[in-house]
């Protein structure tokens, strides 16, 4: 059969004149003509294969990092790239980890013996091997580090960077002092820069970890509001100006967004530490050299100046300044995103930290389900299924809690609503409207006396409205048509969000077109004070109608909630005790720094000597667990 292969027999056939063996440079001409016609007959089945114009030709493959998130079809390639990233982070923090009890053990047998457990050189070789490696691992911490130094934008890295750099020199000099070394007379101090790399390293995987984190809203494709600030003054003072007693409010309000840009970027080029590090970290590691510069004219032992300076640098540069950042910053980034919120880093924070007030919907506040019917009663002969679609029509069209009530009973079917026209919110009375050329009224009692419609009596009102209930009255072309029971109830997640809201001195500005959502009933019903709570004008709710209308296809990844109330309110709320929290940081990592400069060169000029690497390992410790401890004070 053609095509396959037959054994005709084990007959050897006969002897042909043997041909002469082809060169090596035909074999390899015999091979590239091989593999083009295998090229060129390789084609997708059913498709013949034009000439390419060279715009057409693919790109070359970029092996470099994503730059950002710039769709949601980028979510796995991002979520795989932050993956890499936790996982390179904890092997760095687990390697250094262990380098640096290496040298924690070998400096307390040295401290215990008074001189090194092993041969001097060894020593010293093993303190330079084991600190290099550190460094090695953390490469990006002190090549930012030094970088953001010399752009004179010093960071929380670049303390450990100088640091590990000056310890690393003055170990390299032992070995031209190596009989002080064996007598113990000289201080290595790379267990102490080994430890500032390992809070280096555990500062940076809390930020990966941070922004691994929100990317999982980031990338959710369900609904996100983005807070934004009210820029222009007028509009400020007409929607906020109860909120401050004097000056300029400033207020936040929310609007929906399709897609956040630059979340990498501002996730990444956010550094918490600010402009107090920036300033004091140049300042520091300036005056260490001119204390350790006089401290060697003086002595004339260079070694001891360098050993004086690395030791200054050591003590005064924070020793956890990016963990210290990072702990805070991860914790209430974490807490913000379980109640449905996100908070991309400091700087966002910052936006929103200092706020007056921050406008909210009623709707937001009493959503679909926290508004109950309980029954309606008819008048004037009216139908039932006409009145919940005239009352239907007019909420719905203006929006608020009432509108989820009656789009419920007719199971959102706003395809069977008749139109309505000139529809007017009546301050603290309701909604007037044309529907059907009639004059449609949905509100309380006031609304319609104020048109001249008769209402039941109180006594008869009375009847309905035990409980917390209320009632709502429609009345149609001039007649009483309706009377429908309704309760308002909290959820239990946005009172919590609501009550940490006010408490942390942030008003609750409203927006309503329900005339029973009052300041007084929103204070009742989530247990708020009556200080941090108004409710909207009808001039200031259209003015804030007019900021959060629509929807923005994209939108900066800043500060930004689920579209509930509770991520909206807790998101703020984080933001401000995040930004109090890191200012007592700041603070700290300030005053400890230059309480430890002090101590150390005020010994080395009184006592003549450098402080121990046991001690200002100790000192370094203890420092970073009272500024980790500080953003406690203020409750995240």
């Amino acid at each position: 059969m053609d095509g396959q292969l037959r054994l005709e027999g084990f007959e050897e056939p006969a002897a042909e004149p043997q041909a002469e063996a082809p060169s090596e440079e035909e074999l390899e001409q015999r091979l590239r003509e091989a593999r083009k016609l295998k090229v060129q007959s390789f084609k997708l089945a059913g498709d013949e294969e034009e000439d390419n114009d060279p715009s057409e030709e693919p790109e070359e493959y970029d092996d470099s990092e994503l730059e950002d998130f710039t769709s949601y079809d980028d979510a796995e390639t991002v979520q795989n790239e932050l993956t890499y990233r936790r996982r390179i982070g904890w092997i760095q923090v687990l390697l250094t980890g262990a380098m640096e009890l290496i040298l924690l053990g070998v400096g307390i047998l040295t401290l215990l013996l008074r001189h090194p457990p092993f041969e001097s050189y060894l020593y010293v070789t093993l303190n330079l091997f084991f600190l290099g490696v550190m460094a090695l691992i953390n490469h990006r911490v002190i090549g930012e580090g030094i970088v953001s130094l010399l752009r004179m934008r010093a960071t929380g890295d670049t303390g450990a960077a100088l640091a590990s750099l000056a310890a690393l020199a003055q170990t390299v000099v032992q070995y031209f002092c190596i009989d002080s070394v064996t007598a113990g007379e000289t201080v290595l101090l790379a267990p102490v820069a080994g430890l500032l790399l390992l809070f280096g390293s555990i500062g940076r995987l809390m930020m990966v970890r941070r922004v691994g984190l929100n990317f999982r809203f980031v990338s959710f494709r369900g609904e996100k509001q983005v807070a934004r600030i009210i820029e222009d003054p007028r509009t400020a003072s007409e929607i906020g100006r109860s909120a401050v007693a004097m000056g300029d409010p400033y207020v936040c309000y929310y609007k929906k967004a399709g897609f956040l840009t630059h979340f990498l970027e501002n996730s990444y080029d956010d550094e918490p530490a600010g402009r107090s590090l920036s300033i004091y970290v140049p300042c520091a590691a300036g005056a260490s050299l001119v204390v350790a510069v006089v401290y060697g004219l003086l002595t004339q032992r260079a070694a001891e100046a360098l050993s004086l300076f690395t030791a200054l640098l050591c003590a005064s540069c924070p020793a956890a300044a990016m963990a210290a950042y990072a702990f805070p910053l991860l914790r209430a980034s974490a807490r913000a995103l379980r109640r449905g919120g996100m908070i991309v880093g400091r700087e966002a924070a910052e936006r929103v930290g200092d706020l007056d007030a921050v406008v909210l919907d009623a709707l937001d506040l009493f959503p679909a389900e926290s508004v109950l019917l309980h029954g309606i009663k008819t008048f004037s002969g009216a139908r039932i299924d006409e009145a919940i679609l005239d009352a239907a029509a007019v909420s719905s069209a203006a929006g608020g809690p009432l509108s989820s009530v009656f789009l419920r009973v007719i199971e959102n079917r706003t395809d069977i609503l008749p139109a309505v026209d000139s529809l007017v919110y009546e301050q603290e009375m309701g909604l007037s409207g044309w529907v059907s050329g009639r004059r449609v009224l949905v509100g309380n009692r006031r609304l319609l006396e104020n048109h001249g419609v008769d209402v039941p009596s109180r006594d008869y009102e009375s009847r309905y409205t035990h409980d917390g209930r209320e009632l709502v009255y429609l009345s149609t072309a001039g007649e009483l048509s309706a009377m429908f029971v309704v309760s308002y109830l909290a959820e239990e997640g946005i009172m919590k969000a609501l009550r940490s809201l006010t408490g942390s001195g942030i008003t609750l500005l409203v927006r309503t077109c329900d005339p029973n959502i009052t300041a007084e009933r929103v204070c009742g019903t989530f247990d708020l004070d009556d200080y941090y709570v108004e409710v909207l004008g009808a001039s200031a709710g259209r003015a804030y109608e007019r900021l959060a209308l629509g929807e923005e296809e994209e939108a900066e990844a800043e500060v930004a909630a689920n579209g509930r109330a509770e991520g909206m309110a807790a998101v703020l709320t984080y933001s401000r005790r995040l930004v109090k929290g890191l200012r007592l940081v700041s603070i700290g990592q300030v005053m400890t720094g230059c309480l430890g400069w002090v101590l150390v060169a005020f010994l080395a000029f009184y006592a003549g000597t450098v402080l121990s690497a046991g001690w200002l390992l100790l000192y370094a410790a203890v420092t970073a667990i009272v500024v980790w401890l500080l953003p406690l004070i203020r409750k995240l």
